[in-house]
């Protein structure tokens, strides 16, 4: 999992799209802005960093899997991820642990990949960015090869 030490802020680009129509009766988008205020969402972003890094902390110690790490972080039901990977509920509790999560195959972890919008090696390894650099990944057969370049800014 790529990871950078700077926490996110919003930065105003979100878009709500609502649909209205003219006087013709004619379907037209209308694009409005949220009215969030910034401190709210600088809070979310801080207490979703504080998540993050106590579950990472608990995968290190070997108390959770990957599994339940992106589980937990993604605030998931065990009915949602076991009908979206096609498993049964006690199959998916068996992978939240380290021991369940070493007897996963290939197209098993595919399906968690595509449910977490991860790349199958971000279930085994930190990559962490820090200064200034930019980073550019790309996935590759439904997430099985992953590209990734890191760049310099300046």
């Amino acid at each position: 999992m790529i990871n950078s030490d700077k926490i996110e802020k919003y930065d105003k680009s979100f878009r709500i799209v609502l649909y209205g129509t003219n006087k013709n009766g004619e379907c037209i988008p209308e694009i409005t802005a949220p009215e969030i205020a910034n401190e709210m969402v600088d809070i979310y972003y801080q207490t979703k960093s504080e998540v993050w890094n106590k579950l990472k902390e608990e995968l290190i110690l070997g108390n959770i899997s990957p599994i339940k790490l992106f589980f937990e972080y993604h605030n998931m039901s065990l009915k949602d991820i076991a009908s979206r990977a096609g498993l049964s509920v006690s199959a998916v509790k068996k992978h939240f642990t380290i021991k369940g999560f070493m007897k996963i195959n290939i197209k098993t972890l595919q399906r968690y990949a595509v449910i977490f919008d991860i790349s199958i090696g971000d279930f085994f390894q930190f990559l962490h960015i820090k200064d200034k650099r930019s980073i550019d990944v790309k996935g590759y057969n439904n997430r099985l090869i992953q590209d990734i370049t890191i760049s310099s800014k300046g």
